[in-house]
């Protein structure tokens, strides 16, 4: 998979779980308040903020390095590159990762906020589905990275359930 595409989707998707298990670990640990509205505000609403700041990180980023390439070229400005079809390219490049990552974030936001509506007694199971999605993104990211696949799948769940304490102490839907 090219890295333009791993790069947004990992974003989005990690970003939507644990922005969830920040918002909604106590609503999924206590008695559950998750209506199918509620649920597709807050996705959309963690999607929503992952997306612009993906986009405020990603485009700067290309710009960037549009920058050190014209210092490493020694022109007098970079404003000529980023002016140029190179500077259009990367905006477009940032516009299609931040579509990209809002989708990917939406849809990891939904999946654990979905498993609560559709069965709120046990709301375990959404926390569970939660850590699923990080531990398939750890395996993802290791197979992807020439990495130990097992230390990202164990270090994206530890990750996931220091979240899962902190949003159940701060209790933000509950």
């Amino acid at each position: 998979m090219r890295e333009n595409l791993v790069f947004p989707i990992t974003m989005g998707l990690t970003d939507g779980v644990i922005t969830v298990l920040m918002l909604a670990s106590a609503d999924f640990l206590g008695p559950s308040v998750m209506t199918v509205d509620l649920a597709l505000r807050i996705a959309f609403g963690s999607a929503f903020v992952g997306t612009l700041s993906f986009f405020i990180a990603e485009y700067s980023r290309l710009r960037f390095q549009l920058i050190r390439a014209s210092r490493q070229l020694t022109m007098h400005s970079p404003e000529s590159l980023i002016r140029s079809d190179l500077g259009a390219k990367i905006f477009m490049e940032s516009l299609a990762g931040t579509l990209l990552s809002g989708t990917f974030g939406f849809v990891g936001a939904l999946i654990p906020l979905s498993v609560d509506v559709i069965e709120p007694a046990f709301g375990l199971v959404a926390i569970l589905s939660a850590y699923f999605v990080l531990a398939a993104m750890g395996l993802a990211i290791g197979n992807i990275s020439s990495g130990n696949k097992y230390k990202w799948m164990a270090a994206l769940i530890l990750l996931g359930l220091i979240v899962t304490t902190v949003g159940n102490f701060v209790s933000i839907v509950h």
